[in-house]
């Protein structure tokens, strides 16, 4: 079995044409494998997952910015920061910043914050939140952003949030762009880690496994 692990050098490659729907990847790097396809009798898709970025009026706005943005690149930050976002993702990156001295307040529009995580993480979490000043607003749930913060609706009524940053943690979507690409051309391929649904380590580690045995 053939499973190449590198691409030639694209500098002087002329790209005709490049799928739409594959548009999240480097179009050199697209075509190069499209044209390769050959050399492949198998093919994995450890392609991860990209943030998901609601759709309301104000979010193209440079004071919004995604959670992964944020985690590296926490010099674009305010000093006061609204999270939208309250899974796991949200939390991490809302302790993490008021431990080290940010205004921060985190929305979720569930009731409570860190939905469907670990038991063991969710006491050691909260216990963490208890020190810091980070303001939690449940059952809400983001209408705008502005050039000075967002807008947002509780249970009650519309309020406006002031912020130097919002970091959008809404979740993460899986990128399988690539891999219902080839699976249109009749190759075996498979996904992998985030490429299946965005998770832990633990979960990259297990999928990876179950794929090389089919393999």
């Amino acid at each position: 079995m053939y499973i190449p692990l590198r691409f030639h050098s694209a500098e002087n490659a002329y790209v005709k044409q490049v799928p739409r729907r594959c548009s999240g990847f480097p179009p050199l790097f697209f075509f190069f494998l499209v044209r390769s396809l050959e050399l492949y009798e198998a093919v994995v898709c450890a392609t991860g997952s990209e943030p998901v970025i609601p759709q309301v009026p104000g979010i193209d706005k440079p004071i919004a910015i995604d959670a992964l943005t944020a985690i590296d690149h926490e010099e674009k930050l305010g000093k006061r920061i609204v999270i939208i976002g309250g899974g796991l993702i949200g939390s991490e990156t809302a302790l993490d910043l008021a431990e080290k001295g940010h205004e921060v307040t985190l929305v979720e529009m569930l009731p409570q914050i860190m939905n469907g995580v670990a038991t063991t993480d969710f006491l050691a979490y909260s216990e963490r939140i208890e020190k810091t000043n980070m303001q939690i607003m449940t059952n809400t749930r983001l209408i705008a952003v502005k050039d000075h913060g967002v807008t947002v609706q509780g249970p009650h009524d519309f309020e406006k949030l002031d912020a130097d940053t919002v970091v959008l943690a809404i979740g993460l979507r899986a990128k399988q762009e690539l891999y219902h690409e080839l699976k249109e051309r009749g190759k075996e391929v498979y996904l992998v880690g985030d490429a299946v649904k965005a998770g832990k380590i633990f979960d990259a580690f297990h999928t990876a496994y179950r794929t090389a045995l089919k393999i």
